[in-house]
């Protein structure tokens, strides 16, 4: 079947390995077996589980009672999941889906495990627990099936056009391409690369270098290539009788002095620009019918890949879709891709926490940016203001999406300076709190779980009169209300014009007697940037307690309370003494600037050639100026607005966990 490589052992290895799993299977003719299967397709259900699936045959001349037959994953467990207990007539099939979810409804039976797509042992035992069929199958491709040809049963092929619930089809094959090998890795280089590509004797390479999918009507790769601009080049490997097998991608940033992290993201053009389907041009479309195959690699400031992955792009924001050339941007990593999750420490501040990430959000700033609508703001944009203020929610003991900032190319092109940071959802509460399950809330619409626990508190909050004792002890017990507090004081010391009406994330684990917490997000308009432009004294205070949304209504109710009021100004003292004291604030802001000064003339070039580090410098000393003057205005609206003096800072040092411990009368329970 294989030619052997005399110089490249590594491929001959490969070749007897696939030898091996594709023939690989044991069945007589006539029997029950296992006929046909399908491991990753993103076609999915209403819960957004993959519809993946194993169809069995009844190949002997009789039916067959199912009951005590099993099927499993796990050869220590051959009884993992019962086949259904009905009658397979002869020469029929049964339909089994492979969701994990442990169903027996008549006509819609799913397994409590789920297939690997990277390959692993199946197995069929009868009611004796003897094996009546197993099938170690390869590594499979997304919508290709592996089934039995049904000129030769004992033979497996790959199909293009699977058949659930019928007979294979005719149009099987062997198996896919390898994997072509690229003499250059991907980098930064000084000067032009030549990159020789070498595939098997068998196979023909054609490539692209402008992010395009390779296929046969790309250009044939027949002699080494010289490149010479940056570049995405993309090579593939075909042969009669099988299918394409994986591409080898690789980006070349050629002549370009940075010594800055870069990601570069390549994919068809067509996912892109496409005037029908590409997710770029049809910016405000959302949801899993917009995301698009890529391949994403990063690149440590010394110019070396230290991770990559095939994964999935979605467009990111919310009036940046519409307003900004320079979008934000969502990658997935899902097995249907490649791996299922990213394990590699792509956020530095992530690395001691980290639990491999499903997803990562590229932030463009556009409210922070030189890319905004109107000329004040970009006048006052620094690119930091969110992560800044994220990375004070961190200080102060929340929950928070870490970052870092990172060039981007797209298809070989500088797209400019991003900030790379974490998702609000399950996966990031996990690392900080624990717990498996929990209920993710974005401006009122439910992201993770159900809406139950949300709509109670709603109810409640809307009802509730918190001067009397016993509702007040209630919100306790619903809502942690020293880290709603520390929430609050710290948006309104930012100065975020933009909540709470919005932005926001409330998040609860699904636990008994667990309480709602929120997550800091989408800050951009702080710090003196947002509306009116360029102001320092906005009272934050008195609009975070008229606004709309069940927050602003909480926040309103609690402050009625004299225990409250007492422990909010209290704490309120401490923070201004440490957390948020100028002396802190402006050693975290120093630090973000430091990290993104070197981003920012390569994006005046790319985004606005209209501002440069001057003028970023004059934004950035408009922030420091922010920092110097806020606290004491902050202090003038709450004090004022409660009718009680504003005091001489005198700090006492209690945490977060402390006030949950204290028991005096007069503050907190």
């Amino acid at each position: 079947m294989f030619a052997m490589n005399k110089t490249n052992p590594a491929l001959n290895r490969l070749a007897g390995l696939f030898v091996f799993f594709l023939v690989f299977s044991t069945s007589s003719h006539a029997q029950l077996r296992i006929n046909e299967i399908l491991t990753s397709t993103d076609q999915e259900d209403s819960m957004e589980t993959p519809q993946e699936w194993i169809e069995l045959y009844n190949a002997t001349g009789s039916p067959i009672n199912l009951m005590g037959y099993s099927l499993s994953d796990d050869s220590l467990r051959p009884r993992k999941w019962l086949l259904p207990s009905i009658t397979l007539p002869a020469n029929n099939y049964l339909l089994i889906w492979a969701t994990g979810y442990n169903r027996y409804t008549p006509g819609d039976y799913h397994t409590n495990f789920r297939l690997k797509r990277e390959g692993e042992r199946l197995a069929l035992y009868d009611v004796s627990v003897a094996i009546v069929d197993e099938l170690l199958y390869p590594p499979q491709r997304k919508d290709v099936s592996y089934g039995r040809d049904p000129a030769d049963p004992e033979q497996w092929l790959f199909y293009e056009n699977p058949t659930p619930g019928a007979a294979n089809g005719t149009q099987g094959v062997a198996g896919f391409t390898s994997k072509p090998v690229l003499s250059v890795n991907a980098g930064l280089y000084d000067e032009a690369v030549r990159v020789t590509i070498t595939a098997m004797p068998e196979e023909s390479v054609y490539y692209t270098l402008d992010g395009s999918e390779p296929s046969q009507s790309s250009t044939r790769y027949s002699a080494p290539l010289r490149i010479a601009e940056s570049a995405s080049l993309r090579a593939r490997t075909y042969r009669t009788g099988y299918l394409p097998g994986d591409e080898a991608d690789a980006s070349y940033v050629i002549r370009e002095s940075i010594d800055r992290p870069i990601i570069t993201i390549t994919t068809d053009p067509d996912n892109l620009w496409d005037s029908r389907t590409g997710i770029y041009t049809h910016a405000t479309s959302t949801g899993r019918a917009w995301e698009r195959p890529a391949f994403v690699q990063f690149f440590n400031p010394a110019g070396d890949v230290f991770a990559e992955a095939n994964c999935g792009i979605r467009i990111h924001g919310g009036a940046s879709r519409q307003r900004a050339d320079k979008k934000s941007f969502r990658l997935y990593f899902r097995s249907e891709y490649g791996p299922g999750k990213l394990d590699a420490p792509v956020i530095p501040d992530a690395a001691a926490k980290m639990l491999p990430f499903d997803k990562l959000v590229l932030r463009a700033n556009y409210n922070d940016s030189w890319v905004h609508w109107d000329q004040q703001e970009r006048d006052l944009a620094t690119y930091v203001y969110d992560q800044l203020s994220r990375n004070l929610s961190g200080d102060m003991g929340m929950a928070y999406s870490r970052g870092t900032y990172t060039d981007l190319y797209l298809d070989g092109q500088y797209w400019g300076v991003y900030n790379l940071c974490e998702r609000i959802e399950s996966d990031l509460l996990k690392t900080f709190y624990g717990g498996d399950a929990w209920d993710v809330v974005k401006d009122d619409e439910i992201k993770e779980g159900d809406s139950t626990e949300w709509n109670r508190l709603q109810s409640f909050v809307s009802r509730s009169n918190l001067r009397n004792e016993e509702d007040y002890q209630a919100i306790q017990a619903m809502v942690d209300v020293p880290e709603f507090t520390d929430y609050f004081i710290l948006n309104i010391w930012v100065q975020n014009d933009d909540w709470p009406m919005k932005n926001y994330y409330a998040v609860r684990e699904r636990t008994p007697n667990a309480k709602w917490m929120c997550v800091i997000w989408d800050i951009e308009y702080s710090f003196g940037a947002g509306g009116p432009r360029g102001a320092i004294s906005n009272n934050t205070f008195n609009h975070a307690r008229s606004s709309s949304g069940v927050l602003s209504q909480l926040f309103s109710k609690l402050l009625t309370n004299d225990d409250y009021k007492r422990y909010f100004t209290t704490r309120l003292e401490e923070l201004l003494s440490s957390t948020l004291s100028e002396k802190h604030i402006h050693e975290r802001f120093q630090e973000i600037l430091a990290e993104v000064r070197p981003f920012i003339p390569r994006e005046a070039e790319r985004w606005n050639q209209n501002q440069s580090i001057s003028t970023w410098e004059a934004a950035a000393d408009h922030g420091g100026q922010f920092i110097d003057n806020r606290s004491k205005y902050v202090r003038q609206h709450v004090y004022g607005a409660l009718g009680m003096p504003t005091p001489t800072p005198t700090p006492i040092p209690v945490s977060v966990e402390d006030w949950r411990q204290y028991d005096e009368s007069w503050t907190w329970r």
